[in-house]
């Protein structure tokens, strides 16, 4: 029995053997590589469709042509320098000077004296205005002037700085001779804040020839207050000027006459 199982393992291994020799024994070197069969053929692109036409641009119209440009003409003279101005200046408007306050006459009608006394407020002076600003007044009176174009006296307008004297015709008179008329003399005193009095006197008196002398005028003895505030109920007026502190710097002070109304006026262009 042990000799058929080697008998028959040696008939396998000679069969295992036999194979193995023909498997190797007989398989030649291996070949080359083949060559590369040719590429194929790329499949064809679609076709792209043609670009739209442009417009046409519209055609650029002609330049206007330009102006010839004038000749300078030659510099003018320089002109006169102009008034100040009244940035820095305040006044009022002209106002009939207030009389409607004390009254009194002297004993002997040769006067009566009229004032604005318990009415003396003056907004437009302020405490500021009168520490650092100038104040003016300008009286605004009749002068009686003798018109040789017509013959006989006439009342002119003038203006003065501080007080005035004129004259004024007597109610009831209608020609003009000198005795038509009486003088009167207006001043203010007390400036100070929001304070401004005036003194307005009437000569109630005419000029005696024979006597050659001033006598009280017959006509106005007896008369009350407002028979006299009547007679300057019109003139005298009076107008406020103020010149603040910024203004009287580089000589412009120096420059003007206050007393000199015209050059006031003038000077910081003031209306009338």
């Amino acid at each position: 029995m042990a000799m058929k199982k080697w008998l028959l393992l040696t008939r396998l291994s000679a069969f295992v053997l036999t194979v193995f020799i023909l498997t190797y024994a007989c398989k030649g070197p291996e070949g080359p590589q083949g060559p590369i069969g040719p590429q194929g053929t790329q499949g064809t692109i679609g076709v792209t469709g043609p670009q739209g036409v442009s417009g046409a641009t519209g055609a650029t119209g002609p330049q206007g042509v330009s102006g010839a440009t004038g000749a300078t003409g030659p510099q003018g003279p320089q002109g006169p320098q102009g008034p100040i101005g009244n940035a820095n200046v305040a006044y009022t408007a002209w106002r009939v000077v207030d009389n409607s306050g004390n009254y009194s006459r002297t004993s002997d009608n040769m006067m009566v004296y009229m004032g604005n006394e318990g009415k003396t407020a003056s907004t437009l002076l302020t405490k500021e205005v009168m520490d650092k600003s100038l104040v003016y007044i300008y009286f605004k009176f009749g002068q009686l002037l003798y018109d040789q174009s017509v013959g006989t006296n006439q009342l002119r307008e003038r203006i003065q700085q501080g007080n005035a004297t004129g004259m004024t015709k007597i109610p009831g008179h209608t020609t003009s001779e000198f005795n038509d008329y009486i003088y009167y003399n207006v001043s203010h005193d007390y400036l100070g804040e929001n304070y401004l009095r005036f003194n307005v006197n009437l000569f109630t008196q005419t000029w005696d020839q024979a006597q050659a002398k001033w006598v009280p005028n017959s006509e106005m003895v007896g008369k009350n207050a407002q028979y006299f505030r009547d007679m300057v109920k019109e003139l005298p007026q009076y107008r406020i000027v103020i010149v603040n502190g910024s203004t009287l710097t580089g000589g412009r002070r120096a420059a003007v006459d206050f007393k000199d109304y015209a050059a006031v006026k003038q000077a910081f262009n003031i209306p009338d």
